[in-house]
């Protein structure tokens, strides 16, 4: 563990302050009854040309009247794209600024990891080198249910040039609905399940949990053959639906829809009695090399899932499949992760130890008084590559996906296009990128052959 990791654990209170300190600012620095301020940050000058760039910091907590709403427009999704030499982008996420404001010591994950990503994606602008203007605006969600007629009454929106959120499910529906009637495109850098199918703007940046459970059984039945495979579940119904897509892509790249399945062993009590001995049972056997174990919602839970199966495997080598959540998690054994060959699936580094990203943990650090966490690199990447998208393509940044991957970020895309029902039109984009890391020496590192 190194010294940068030491420091991020002992900071949690100055982490605290630091979000309080950022709302507070917003906050003061914002008002209905003043007009929205730029501060204008300085570039570096460019031999044939001078770029600024600007940041703007608002959050709008107002509500709309249902008598005041409009009705909706039909706008057509545009054929060519706008260029600018400035572009609005419009930020919307549950911040709660106003209950951070108020509670120094109950601020959740979620406001911190919204803020971190909020304060890496600010840095990009402001620091890395672009050939574009970018406004940034943040509107904070927090508590609201959104609507397009409401949308529509806000200026924020109605003059962004792109949007990125929201983070809840039903609002990222809305600002979807609404940018599809405006023409303009929606970036879901948070949302991985499919709640937009309709709108050929809206992209989906992070991969479905189905497609994480593809890529750990292509890349397990590449290293194990299927009788040596075992996957473990709860007996619940998203874990049922989770084994059968699994046992799916088994049966595919069998070639066979009648192929047989690969082992299964349900889980519906972990503190029943006997529990330990129906896991003891599965290696009564030699047979059971690999184990596919997709579960991450419940931290406890799984750490002791894996404790019983380290105890049961004994002195045989096993593998052991899991998803990317298990790479963060506060409790983790990593003893554990260690002695049953853990690999994960992930979107994105999981640590960033370039000279680049230690001068952003440096400047963020100095700045902040805490060093960056993933969502704030995450956010940095995301900067970046809004940037890179609008300098190449301008507003119809949809329409440059397949060349996304030359935006210089750490993560990596891979872009597809999913049909609408009756397969005639684009229905959304996702990003389906997800490469392979393997636990070794207690850190995950990249498995080579899965990374581009």
């Amino acid at each position: 563990m190194t010294s940068v990791q030491n420091l991020r654990q002992r900071s949690n209170g100055n982490r605290q302050l630091a979000a309080l300190c950022f709302f507070v600012l917003l906050i003061s620095s914002c008002s209905l009854l003043k007009p929205t301020t730029t501060t204008e940050v300085p570039v570096e000058e460019k031999p044939t040309e001078e770029v600024t760039r600007s940041v703007v910091d608002t959050i709008d907590l107002s509500l709309v009247s249902e008598d005041d709403f409009v009705p909706i427009r039909e706008r057509s999704v545009p054929v060519t794209t706008t260029t600018k030499q400035r572009y609005q982008v419009l930020l919307t996420a549950p911040f709660g600024a106003e209950q951070a404001s108020l509670a120094i010591d109950r601020l959740s994950s979620r406001r911190q990891r919204l803020l971190q990503f909020y304060l890496g994606f600010k840095h990009a602008l402001e620091h890395e080198p672009m050939d574009v203007g970018i406004n940034l605006s943040v509107f904070d969600s927090d508590g609201m249910n959104l609507t397009p007629e409401q949308l529509r009454q806000d200026p924020a929106f109605m003059d962004a040039d792109l949007f990125i959120g929201p983070y809840l499910s039903p609002n990222v529906k809305a600002v979807s609905d609404f940018a599809k009637e405006e023409g303009k495109v929606v970036i879901s850098p948070w949302n991985s399940t499919p709640v937009v199918t309709d709108n050929p703007m809206y992209i989906q940046m992070r991969p479905s949990l189905e497609r994480h459970c593809e890529a750990l059984t292509v890349f397990a039945k590449g290293r194990n053959p299927s009788e040596e495979l075992l996957i473990i579940t709860t007996d619940s119904d998203r874990d049922r639906d989770i084994r059968e897509g699994i046992q799916a892509v088994h049966a595919r790249l069998e070639g066979d829809p009648n192929a047989q399945k690969l082992n299964e062993f349900i889980i519906s009590d972990i503190n029943a009695e006997g529990i330990m001995d129906q896991f003891l049972s599965i290696w009564m056997t030699d047979s059971v090399r690999a184990i596919i174990l997709p579960l991450w919602s419940n931290e406890p839970f799984l750490i002791s899932v894996l404790g019983k199966i380290n105890f049961a495997k004994g002195n045989r080598e096993i593998s052991v499949y899991g998803l990317p959540q298990w790479a963060t998690m506060e409790r983790m054994d990593y003893d554990i992760l260690e002695n049953l060959q853990v690999y994960i699936s992930a979107t994105r580094p999981i640590r960033y130890q370039d000279d680049q990203s230690k001068d952003f943990a440096r400047s963020f650090f100095e700045r902040y008084g805490v060093l960056p966490d993933p969502e704030a690199y995450y956010g940095l990447d995301m900067g970046v590559w809004t940037g890179h998208m609008l300098e190449q393509n301008g507003t119809l940044i949809t329409e440059g996906l397949q060349d996304a991957n030359g935006a210089g970020t750490k993560q990596q895309f891979s872009f597809l296009e999913k049909l609408q029902e009756g397969g005639e039109s684009v229905g959304y984009h996702i990003n389906d990128y997800i490469g392979i890391m393997h636990f070794e020496d207690y850190q995950f590192v990249p498995v080579k052959d899965s990374w581009r």
